[in-house]
């Protein structure tokens, strides 16, 4: 089984915030921006076994640095950025 989960990304009052409406209480905050991104496959993981039971590894499509450089890329055409996480299930 394989899916795609789409991850927000907003900077406010310091922050660097990431949740996503595909999976129920995501919300990963950090001053530190590379902290916050490579917290959320892990947070992912956790918050897909606790609400539905199963068990999956989540890696995302982008580096941190790929990301940063879409990021900016997308703030300076003024478009919100979203990223996308690999969900795959596991066997074990």
């Amino acid at each position: 089984m394989r899916g795609t989960i789409v991850v927000q990304y907003q900077y406010r009052d310091g922050y660097h915030i990431f949740t996503s409406e595909d999976v129920d209480g995501l919300y990963v905050a950090s001053t530190n921006q590379e902290t916050a991104y490579n917290s959320i496959a892990q947070s992912i993981e956790t918050l897909i076994r606790h609400n539905e039971g199963i068990s999956c590894s989540v890696e995302p499509a982008l580096s941190f640095k790929e990301f940063v450089r879409a990021k900016d890329d997308q703030i300076a055409a003024h478009i919100m950025v979203s990223r996308n996480f690999i969900l795959t299930k596991s066997t074990a």
